[in-house]
Order: structure tokens, then sequence, then C-alpha cells
């Protein structure tokens, strides 16, 4: 196997994951002699400084907006230094910049990996829809491995993007322990009155609000004592807000949520509300494993595989999409069954800390590398 020497990771956008990926990177060759480089937009630099160590390099540029054709300097900029450094791989945790495509064809040989989050673009997905189809595809066409988070979405892969089987790898989702990592650091602290649900994020069509909405306002019947916490922002709010007619049931937070307090609402609430009616994998079990929060999802994407977690346990239930009725039974259980809850928070704990931790995910995407590298 070759030896692999140096990394260099490009966040063009997806931060909280790729923050991630090079703490997951930084703890998986803790003991080894590899050079680690993060090229990102120096917006990001105080959260990198505050959570990354001092193994990895950092290179921050001035971030264009996405139409601003100083887009070309920023990536003759990523080109200079990806060919002073030559590393043996550059990895894309994401790639949400439509300039990417062509700086592929600048670079000094080397192997690029990259993170496939979605095979295919959600329906309603605007935010996704930002970046040309093309551009994901030049990228996933010139990458010599891709990422997965899961085995179905693999298969799916294979299908889709016709690509080999031993050029698709799959890592889970890493947590996002940073949340709870803030969430010590400011000396947060749960604040529990009613039993609380949590939808957290963008809210787009396929995301499923309408259908935790209904469900909610069955539940209520049973447990009275249920409330649902809606946090974030997104262009089907004011569709699912109008299906709201017990709005006491309801708090919203619309607008962007600042990280201190989407910490808060997972220390809040008990349950994790993934009601989708389409989807390939979901950031937000990401977060609420590190804080032991049991979800609810329906069955789409790999959340089957996420939520039963063959090693750990399961870590919630899982209903049939687009059934308020069953959502509202799995909400109804959840409240009524302490001790399932309990069960499942602390799976969700054991998964955090054991197969979906960054020491275990670094490790993971390690050998990925060197398997890509010595290919």
């Amino acid at each position: 196997m070759s030896k692999l020497k140096k990394v260099v990771c490009i966040d063009t956008g997806m931060h909280d994951y790729s923050l991630e990926m090079m703490k997951s990177l930084e703890l998986g060759v803790a003991d080894e002699d590899i050079d680690l480089i993060y090229i990102g937009p120096k917006t990001i630099k105080p959260k990198l400084d505050a959570y990354v160590g001092p193994k990895i390099r950092k290179f921050l540029y001035d971030w264009p907006r996405l139409r601003s054709p100083r887009n070309l300097w920023l990536v003759l900029q990523f080109c200079r230094r990806i060919w002073i450094e030559r590393p043996d791989v550059i990895y894309f945790p994401g790639v949400t910049n439509a300039w990417i495509g062509p700086f592929l064809w600048l670079l000094p040989k080397c192997r690029i990996v990259a993170t496939v989050h979605d095979v295919e673009i959600h329906p309603g997905d605007v935010y996704t829809q930002r970046v040309p189809s093309f551009v994901n595809n030049l990228v996933r066409d010139k990458a010599d491995g891709l990422i997965l988070h899961s085995e179905k979405l693999k298969l799916q892969a294979v299908e889709k993007l016709d690509r080999r089987l031993e050029e698709l790898f799959v890592i889970p989702h890493v947590v996002l322990d940073r949340y709870r990592w803030l969430a010590s650091k400011e000396n947060l602290v749960a604040e529990k009155t009613e039993f609380n649900v949590l939808f957290f994020g963008r809210i787009l069509y396929y995301k499923g609000l309408g259908t935790l909405i209904q469900a909610a306002e069955l539940a209520s019947q049973k447990v009275p004592e249920i409330s649902v916490t809606i946090a974030g922002s997104g262009p089907d709010l004011e569709r699912c807000r109008k299906m709201i007619t017990n709005s006491e049931l309801f708090h919203i937070h619309e607008g962007y949520i600042e990280e201190p307090d989407a910490a808060q609402y997972f220390l809040n609430c008990d349950v994790v509300a993934l009601p989708h009616i389409e989807a390939s994998q979901s950031g937000v079990t990401a977060i609420a494993a590190c804080f032991g929060v049991p979800v609810v999802a329906t069955d789409v994407g790999d959340f089957r595989e996420v939520v039963e977690q063959e090693e750990t346990g399961p870590i919630g239930l899982v209903v049939p999409p687009d059934n308020a009725e069953a959502f509202a039974e799995a909400l109804i259980r959840m409240a009524s069954d302490c001790d399932a809850r309990k069960m499942f928070s602390e799976n969700a704990i054991s998964s955090a800390f054991g197969p979906r931790s960054p020491t275990t995910v670094g490790k993971m995407a390690k050998k990925i590398f060197e398997d890509v590298v010595a290919a």
C-alpha cells in the first residue's frame, strides 16, 4: 500500500461537515506523520481555530458571492496552493461552488476523493439547485473515489452515477460533535417542561414538515403535554404554517439559527423528528446522536440504516413516509414509553462515541485515501 503523506481538504460551503471531517482526520491520523491542509473561506477562521488543533495547516481566502467573476481568481489561488503542496489526495467534503469544475483540469497529478451526500437532487431543493448539476457531475466523474453515507446510497450510486463498486466507499455521516462541544463550552443546560419534539433545519417540501404538523395534532389528543419546536427557514414554511389548527402546540423560530441556539434546541428536546417524504441522509441525526436524542424518522433514504444501528442498537423509530397517523403513533410511544426512550438515547450516545465518532470516521477516511492512492 502506498504511503499517504499529504491530504488537502477543500471546503466549498458545507462547513459543519467539513469542520467535523477535518477534526476526524486530525484524530484519525494522530499518531502518524501525515500533513493535513484545510482550504476554505476566511469567515470560517474563528470556528476552525477554536475546534481543530495545530496539526492542520490552514489556507483561507476571501470567498466571493456565487455569481461573482472574482471566483476565477479564487480558483487560480486554489490551483497555486495545490501546485505548491503537491498532495497525494484532494478531498472535497461536498461541492457547493459552481466554479470548482474548471479547477479540476488545472491540477497537478493527484488523487481526488469526494463525499456525495445526495446521489440525486431532492424535489423542491432550491438550495442544492443553485449549483448546476453538471458541476457536481464534473467532480464526481473526475474523482478517483466517491464516499457515500450508507450501503443503500452506494448501490444507488452504482446505478445513477455509473461507477464501479471498487470506486465507491461507505463512511457513516460523522456526528457533528462540535454542537455538543459548543454546549459544554457555553455551559448550556437543558430546559425541559413539556414533551418536546424538534424539527430542525431547512424547511423544504421533501422534508415533510406538513406530515409532522398533522401527526403532532393527532398525538396531542393522547399526549396533551406535547409541543413541537420548528427551527429553521425555507420556502415551504408558509404552506405548512397554514396547516396548523392548534397554534399552542407549535413554537416556530424562523430564520438562520445561531449555533448556540441550535445546541440549546437539541438539549431541550425529547425527540427529533425526521418526517421526510424523500431523502438520502440527514445531518440532523448527526447532531441528535451526540446529544443522545432519539429520533422518529420515515423509511426513506438511509434513515432505516441509521436509526436501526446494527452495531449499537436502535436510536429511535422508523415509520412509513407521508403517513401522519403512523408518525403520530410513534410520537405517542416515545412520549409514553420512558424505558424505550432511555434505551434509544443510550444507543445514540454509543453510536456517537463508536461507529459514527470523529476518531472512527477519521480512521476510515484515512484508509480510503490510502486505497485510492494505491489503486
